[in-house]
């Protein structure tokens, strides 16, 4: 989800400089052909016209990757395509520049790589850049008016039907009436390498509920909805979110929002997306910046330590170290920092503030 929502300001750069152009968005197939992220993603935004699912990227068999990629083929050349782009950080991109290239499109465009070898994981993310920077970059052969770095546009033009929709959910469950303000948490990650303990999420909500009183809405996927009801049950307030709104429609709540408080996770970037500042917790998997959510405004907790960027999915070694090493305490401050300069809360905290 995240990678999709990251390119929506580059999509958007393409959408204002050709507006009757006709923008076909060639995307990853869901694992188990459950459709995929894009169609979630853009849906009705106008940002694409068309998405076509590949399934490709995820498939173990050889045999698969062939007919997914013929099939694509076919399906692609029977258009005349006057410009074609990987829209891909540089290390990701293979197959796409010779598909472009045989289908006959009049310009290609792909990622620039400024190191010896594309492949290797040091030097390809040396830079500073956001991703969503990045496929911005990608455009630049264009001569397009393109936003500064930070600057691009990751809204993806959540419309009033999906914000109806919204809010006759807040209505059937009741939780249109909950107390404010409504703090969005990310408690859950696909990647053990990624997820902050579970434990100080409950420590955060109880101590933000003390402090400033509100409502944690507990975003997720479907996967995670058994496990969000089981954590507000836990907590004894709260609003699951998980499992019961689909991308957009979780982004329209979000705009509802104060802020967003969790891991490095597909809620984080809708968060940004929604507009919303975040509190964003980050493992050392990676390097700084990339996947940070995009935007101003947002509090980052990312511990340097002597084997980031090592790409682990799981930390078995080191047990998770570097994520493990952000306190609660830090996670309540920044909170409490975005609410009050929000104005949002500075009436009700107690002067005396607490630990």
């Amino acid at each position: 989800m995240g990678d999709n929502l990251v390119a929506a300001p580059a999509l958007r750069c393409l959408r204002q400089a050709y507006p009757q152009a006709r923008i076909v968005l060639v995307s990853e197939l869901a694992p188990g052909g459950k459709g995929c992220w894009a169609q979630q993603v853009f849906g009705p935004s106008g940002l694409v016209d068309e998405v076509i699912p590949f399934a490709a990227y995820n498939a173990r068999s050889r045999w698969t990757q062939i007919f997914a990629t013929l099939k694509l083929y076919r399906t692609l050349q029977t258009t005349t395509w006057g410009l074609g782009v990987a829209l891909d950080l540089e290390d990701k991109v293979n197959w796409e520049p010779a598909i472009l290239k045989i289908i006959g499109a009049e310009t290609i465009l792909t990622p620039r790589f400024n190191g010896t070898n594309p492949r290797d994981s040091d030097a390809r993310r040396l830079s500073a850049s956001h991703v969503a920077d990045k496929l911005i970059d990608i455009l630049r052969p264009l001569c397009l008016p393109l936003p500064s770095p930070g600057q691009g546009a990751l809204q993806v033009n959540i419309t009033t039907q999906e914000v109806s929709e919204v809010n006759a959910w807040l209505q059937r469950t009741g939780a249109v009436n909950a107390p404010k303000p409504w703090i969005a948490f990310g408690p859950w990650s696909n990647m053990q390498a990624k997820q902050w303990p579970v434990g100080r999420f409950t420590d955060l909500a109880l101590r933000l509920k003390r402090m400033v009183g509100g409502t944690p809405f507990v975003f997720g996927g479907v996967q995670e909805e058994s496990k969000t009801r089981d954590l507000i049950q836990s907590w004894g307030f709260g609003v699951p979110a998980a499992g019961f709104l689909n991308v957009r429609q979780g982004i329209a709540l979000l705009q509802r929002c104060q802020l967003y408080v969790g891991n490095d996770s597909g809620p984080m970037h809708m968060a940004a997306s929604a507009g919303i500042r975040c509190v964003a917790i980050f493992s050392s998997r990676d390097k700084p910046r990339l996947w940070e959510p995009y935007g101003n405004g947002h509090i980052v907790f990312r511990r340097e330590v002597a084997c980031q960027g090592c790409m682990l999915h799981e930390c078995v070694s080191r047990h998770n170290y570097c994520i493990n090493d952000i306190s609660v305490k830090e996670a309540v401050e920044a909170c409490i920092s975005i609410l009050d300069e929000s104005d949002i809360i500075s009436v009700r905290l107690n002067p005396k503030g607490e630990n």
